[in-house]
């Protein structure tokens, strides 16, 4: 019996069954169609990487992971959920970083269509953001834009919306902009500096040194002495104290 089959109806004559079975080529194609079964997946050959690359849409990402195999490997699970928070998710772990709040505009707000993050750490360089940035944006919703991003220091707009003051947004978001159209980012870092007495050589170099005496009133010396409090005749340390802390509160970190 042949192995060609036709899919014709059982009133068709002999002929046009005979006709239909010289045409069928499945004999001859179906061992190439059992060897393609997986033949891109299982296991992927190193050879056919960049042509998958390709064929899937993923050069765009190849930038950010160290080979080919693993562009294919977490590119399709990032296009899965592209547009989505999960999707941002995806990308961020592809430069070492992750997202610990998703934050949404309001929908009552002129530009509800804004989202920021929160990131997980300080970013390491300043090199950095940029890549951050444009992995971020590559998962973007298309009725979504990444507006901004924080850690450590996030001071928010104040908004008195739904009361008295209505419609009314008092200054912006903590936050600079790097470059015309890009991502505004809020960071700062917290100090345990614990207690840390100036030595001379510091204050000399803040420009706020004067030197010790012992007892009695300080004496004329080149510091201003109209600072607050300060009077002609005053306990010597706790004037020279003053006047110390004086010079030091005019400076700027």
């Amino acid at each position: 019996m042949s192995d060609r089959q036709n899919l014709l109806p059982q009133n068709a004559t002999g002929f046009e069954r005979a006709l239909s079975e010289s045409l069928d080529r499945l004999p001859e194609l179906q061992p190439g169609f059992d060897e393609l079964r997986g033949f891109k997946t299982a296991p992927v050959q190193e050879s056919i990487l960049p042509w998958l690359v390709v064929e899937y849409g993923l050069g765009g990402i190849t930038q950010y992971l160290p080979d080919l195999a693993s562009v294919i490997e977490y590119g399709l699970r990032w296009q899965r959920v592209k547009g989505t928070p999960q999707g941002v998710a995806e990308s961020l772990t592809w430069v070492g970083y992750a997202f610990s709040t998703f934050y949404e505009a309001p929908l009552r707000r002129t530009r509800w269509h804004l989202y920021e993050l929160e990131l997980d750490r300080f970013r390491d360089s300043e090199d950095d953001l940029a890549t951050i940035e444009a992995v971020v944006r590559l998962s973007d919703p298309v009725r979504s834009e990444f507006f901004r991003a924080w850690n450590g220091y996030n001071v928010r707009e104040h908004d008195w919306d739904y009361s008295v003051w209505d419609d009314g947004i008092w200054d912006d978001a903590s936050g600079v902009f790097l470059h015309t159209g890009g991502v505004k980012w809020s960071f700062g870092h917290t100090f345990d500096a614990g207690f840390h007495e100036l030595t001379e050589a510091e204050l000399t170099a803040l420009g706020a040194w004067v030197e010790p005496v012992e007892g009695g009133s300080i004496s004329w010396g080149p510091f201003p002495w109209n600072t607050p409090g300060l009077q002609w005749v005053s306990d010597a340390a706790a004037s020279r104290a003053q006047i110390i802390a004086t010079a030091l509160l005019a400076k700027t970190c």
